[in-house]
């Protein structure tokens, strides 16, 4: 946020390069990339020394990230698929008692008693911390319909944990919040994105009769010209879910085509000059769809 504030006025991609290079410097990838190459190794005593040193630093990185940005595509930010991988692997059969039985030995030597459920709180505390970050990520965007894409890509993240041992600790409150959070992102970003392009060839004036062919030429190059703009501006975003990623595209298609094509369908009826028509209609209902 700092890098942003200082080079806004040279431009996001010398803010991004220099936060980049301080995120370096301060460890940050080494420390994900560390984490990656430890869950990605055998199962040994190496690995497990290994991933008792990140279980005691993850809550401090996490809150340390705040500051950084968000992916520019709206996606799942690595900090985030690293914790949770992170923390699914830990609460691994394979891996969660011999833990337990570390932190006990770890605890002693410092004459602290072993609680338990330590374990569990760390990880519940260390997940909290990023629904925080997300909050915080998610203003970072100039363009708030891709901080709802952001949203519903990470709340749909967390939801998908569902089944997971991860997933069963939080518990289904938790799961079905985020899956609540996700719809509810989708909604504000179907009516604050294609759904503001209905506006323009409102169904009312399909029962005017006082309407040009110079008007209707209007109406259909302001749509024209609104489609194409949103189109090229969220090619570059991102829904990762393949299931919400149809299912939005459904819903954009029954919302917008529909309408569309009565407007086109009862101009054309309405209008003697057709080639004026004709001129200004870009796209088919097919094509649209």
């Amino acid at each position: 946020m700092l890098s942003c504030r200082v080079f806004e006025k040279i431009g996001r991609e010398a803010s991004t390069e220099c936060f980049a290079r301080i995120a370096i410097r301060s460890g940050i990838l080494s420390f994900i990339l560390f984490g990656r190459n430890v869950s990605e190794s055998r199962n040994d005593p190496y690995k497990l020394l290994n991933m008792l040193d990140i279980f005691s630093q993850l809550l401090a990185q996490v809150k340390l990230q705040r500051p950084s940005f968000p992916p520019r595509d709206g996606g799942v930010p690595r900090l985030v698929s690293f914790v949770t991988d992170y923390c699914k692997q830990l609460l691994n059969d394979t891996y969660l008692p011999h833990l337990k039985k570390v932190l006990k030995i770890h605890l002693s030597w410092r004459n602290e008693t072993y609680e338990e459920g330590i374990i569990f709180t760390q990880i519940y505390d260390t997940i909290k911390e990023v629904a925080v970050n997300l909050d915080s990520w998610s203003k970072a965007y100039e363009d708030i319909t891709l901080s709802y894409i952001f949203m519903i890509n990470n709340h749909c993240h967390f939801y998908n944990l569902r089944g997971t041992m991860l997933g069963d600790m939080m518990g289904d409150t938790w799961l079905g919040a985020h899956e609540q959070y996700k719809d509810y992102y989708a909604a504000l970003y179907l009516r604050n994105s294609w759904g503001k392009l209905l506006s323009i060839i409102v169904q009312k004036d399909l029962l005017s009769s006082s309407l040009s062919s110079q008007d209707l030429g209007k109406r259909l190059h302001a749509f024209n010209v609104a489609f194409d703009e949103r189109y090229k501006k969220e090619s570059s975003w991102t829904i990762c879910d393949e299931a919400l990623r149809k299912n939005i595209c459904k819903h954009l298609v029954e919302c917008i085509v529909p309408i569309y094509k009565a407007y086109v369908k009862n101009y054309n009826l309405s209008i003697e000059n057709e080639g004026m028509v004709v001129k200004h209609i870009k796209y088919t209902a097919e094509s649209l769809e």
